[in-house]
């Protein structure tokens, strides 16, 4: 009795803004008849076969096509981890950190300050009621990419097109000067012309990093491992498109900033500067884990 759309809309279900990406024909599936089928099955009791319906329904992005499956993820789906990678250089925000299946050896860590005073800039993205700040959406991260705090890891150009449909996650081996702080990460496709399009990100808090019931703070130094949840996706990178991932520790205002200093969430008015590092090696294999399936 549960039926699942996912689609490129907004928080009310509204067409798709006008962003940097091409959606095509997002509109061949007709959502305003769907609810109205389902509410005259379930509340006026017609049947009209609305619970035939697939279990999950899906627009699948870089495709620009609708698809069924019996689940989310589609039962065919697999883990694909893609390992954090440097060209051995102090920082990689210039472009040069590799994203690739092989994991990582001894390689020199990654770092950035995090500023709270000047914060990573929200652009896009899945969120609700920040238009006078931001819209929602897929835009180009080009520009925002050339800061001195984001890192950014990329695959070689794509040989054959790699679908997604399911689940985001970051896992990274960090350490922080602070005794609390934020990492972000954010999926992104980087089209032959260059534009690096989001796709989906997320965010976690060092002290909620085991749950947010059970806050811990760390230990300036010490090298933790983070699950960051970014959500899910569904998009064909097609060939000759590449993968990014981009690493940072804000992404405001869509999530509130980290002050650093520990204290009381919200009750804060100081911050301080956090020197972040970023470590893949045989220790500490950080990694970008794709839901991919072969075909739907």
């Amino acid at each position: 009795q549960v039926k699942m759309i996912i689609g490129p809309f907004d928080h009310a279900m509204s067409p798709p803004p006008e962003t940097d990406m091409v959606f095509g024909d997002w509109s061949s599936l007709d959502i305003n008849a769907i609810e109205n089928q389902w509410l005259d099955y379930w509340v006026l009791g017609i049947d009209n076969g609305a619970e035939e319906r697939p279990a999950v329904e899906f627009f699948l992005l870089g495709e620009n096509r609708w698809v069924s499956a019996d689940s989310w993820p589609p039962a065919s789906a697999s883990e694909r981890s893609f390992y954090l990678h440097s060209m051995g250089l102090a920082n990689t925000s210039d472009g040069n950190g590799v994203l690739d299946e092989q994991k990582p050896g001894n390689e020199p860590l990654d770092r950035f300050v995090y500023d709270p005073g000047d914060p990573v800039p929200t652009k896009g993205g899945s969120i609700c009621c920040l238009r006078k700040m931001t819209k929602a959406g897929p835009y180009d991260h080009s520009m925002i990419e050339k800061r001195n705090d984001i890192l950014v890891y990329t695959t070689g150009i794509l040989t054959e097109d790699l679908t997604v449909a399911g689940p985001v996650e970051l896992d990274i081996y960090a350490s922080t000067s602070a005794r609390d702080t934020d990492f972000t990460g954010k999926l992104v496709d980087i089209y032959p012309d260059g534009k690096a399009i989001n796709i989906t990100d997320g965010i976690i808090r060092a002290r909620f990093r085991n749950g947010m019931s059970d806050p811990d703070f760390v230990s300036p130094g010490d090298v933790v491992r983070y699950q960051i949840e970014l959500g899910s996706a569904a998009i064909t990178f097609q060939k000759g498109h590449r993968i990014r991932l981009e690493v940072s520790s804000s992404n405001f205002p869509r999530f509130d900033r980290n002050l650093n200093t520990g204290g009381r969430i919200g009750k804060e008015s100081v911050f301080e500067k956090a020197e972040q590092h970023i470590y893949h090696n045989s220790s500490h294999p950080s990694r970008l884990v794709l839901t991919v399936v072969d075909s739907l």
